[in-house]
């Protein structure tokens, strides 16, 4: 059938029906669906306050949709995934337990969220409220290898809450702080906040009265100096409450890098540019450097006496019976792990029949994969730390001048504690026993600090500036 001319002398063209989107809202969704979308991450041990602010962006924006995974449904044999979105629906939706890892169930339930929201085309970011009991850096770590191509992580937003300080400096568990996935769930609260720091590229700070004022940070200067180190480069934001957030400060700021996740990468704490500011009380950073391997015995001799006052620390060093094997050092509260950075787990592994695997990082998310960097290097935050201590008893667990001249070859029949880290399966562990005895899945080494119970009390009285030492 030949179409009437139109007016103008062109073939009219048939005309979509009532409700169906014109050939150019078809385009455009396309290519919407075609760009990477943007995700933000919000995470945080106070979930309602987390809650909150999501509930300010989602009224404050528009084309946004807020996912939230729910794991107390997994004793019913599912994660139920709830989806709310600017305009006001909200649909819900069950993911059957594939094994018996929540946390894995947990990130693809998320994963398989997005890719559904993603096809729509409806939205122009998408924001994802983690359980605080999901280490942060897991899940991005998932979910840039499950989306590749389909989104990016682009934000990291971290609400604090009152008694931060408390739990990095910590022995509490994540069952004992609330945050807990499982029944079961004894990995340590104070990892889980670290992990959060360091992903962050903007923190909200617990709201209260004053807040959003510059006084603030003068009246807060332990607070301010942990964060200038543990998270330099985050916009930190002072709300009132957590409805005074904006979509500017956390929605695509396109913050975010990949490598904030690599565990050798030059991070603030290693780096010599970065230094405590003057107002820090009793807190002090000490760093650390020397050649020499390490001889393992010594070093597992002094895990308890380097332990002392620290906050947090972190860094590589050389085991003399494995200089092939660059090991990482890390630690937060009363926990500490040692393994292999390739294999260092890319989800929560403490949880008794967790039977997820340490992820292998691929190289274009971690460069540092391929990076074998020489010698020792450590760093220590805490409060009141003795430069000089620290300094000597870990020059005396360097090899000595006897034992380096004997050669690799004498080195490997010294004693090592430490258990053998397998490069192609992951690194095993001494965590604490479970209450069933069950076998700890593989992971990186974790030891107890010996913190007493409840943690040090007078952690933050007024003191000096912080010193900084190198080892030989």
């Amino acid at each position: 059938m030949t179409p009437v001319p139109s007016p103008q002398g062109h073939s009219s063209r048939p005309q979509p029906a009532p409700g169906q989107p014109t050939p150019l809202r078809r385009r455009s969704a396309v290519r919407q669906r075609q760009r990477p979308v943007p995700l933000t991450v919000l995470c945080g041990f106070d979930r309602h306050a987390v809650a909150d602010a999501a509930a300010a962006l989602l009224l404050a924006g528009s084309r946004l949709a807020l996912i939230w995974a729910d794991p107390f449904t997994a004793e019913l044999g599912y994660v139920q995934t709830r989806v709310t979105d600017s305009d006001g629906r909200c649909t819900d939706q069950a993911v059957g337990l594939g094994h018996d890892c929540v946390s894995c169930t947990l990130h693809a339930a998320i994963a398989r969220t997005v890719r559904r929201l993603r096809r729509t085309g409806r939205y122009d970011a998408i924001l994802i409220h983690l359980h605080p009991g999901i280490e942060a850096d897991a899940a991005i770590d998932v979910l840039a290898a499950d989306l590749t191509g389909l989104a990016v992580v682009d934000t990291v937003a971290l609400s604090l809450h009152s008694g931060w300080l408390d739990d990095l400096d910590g022995d509490a568990t994540a069952l004992a702080r609330g945050i807990a996935l499982t029944g079961d769930d004894d990995r340590f609260a104070a990892p889980i906040l670290a992990a959060a720091l360091a992903a962050a590229t903007v923190v909200i700070a617990p709201p209260g009265p004053g807040r959003g004022s510059d006084l603030v940070e003068r009246a807060l200067p332990v607070e301010n100096a942990l964060l200038s180190i543990l998270a330099p480069d985050a916009i930190r934001l002072y709300p009132a409450t957590p409805f005074d957030v904006t979509t500017t400060q956390i929605v695509r700021t396109g913050r975010f890098r990949p490598e904030m996740l690599d565990p050798l990468a030059s991070r603030a704490l290693l780096d010599p540019r970065h230094t405590l500011p003057a107002a820090c009380g009793s807190l002090r950073l000490v760093r650390w450097r020397a050649g020499r391997p390490i001889h393992p015995q010594r070093l597992h001799d002094a895990i308890a006496e380097l332990a002392d006052g620290v906050i947090r620390s972190t860094g590589y060093l050389r085991l003399a019976t494995r200089p092939h094997q660059v090991v990482y050092w890390d630690s937060a509260g009363s926990s500490l792990v040692l393994g292999l950075p390739e294999t260092v787990p890319a989800a929560p592994a403490g949880i008794p029949g967790n039977s997820r695997r340490p992820q292998h990082r691929p190289a274009e998310h971690h460069p540092s994969g391929l990076r074998q960097p020489a010698g020792n290097h450590l760093a220590f935050l805490g409060s009141d730390l003795d430069s000089e201590h620290i300094q000597q008893v870990l020059d005396s667990c360097l090899l000595t001048d006897t034992e380096l001249c004997a050669g690799p070859a004498a080195w490997r029949h010294l004693d090592d504690p430490f258990p053998r880290w397998d490069e192609d399966h992951g690194s095993t562990a001494a965590d604490r026993p479970a209450p069933d005895a069950r076998q700890p899945t593989p992971r990186p080494t974790q030891h107890d600090l010996l913190c007493p119970p409840g943690g040090r009390a007078g952690r933050y009285p007024d003191g000096q500036a912080p010193e900084s030492r190198s080892g030989r």
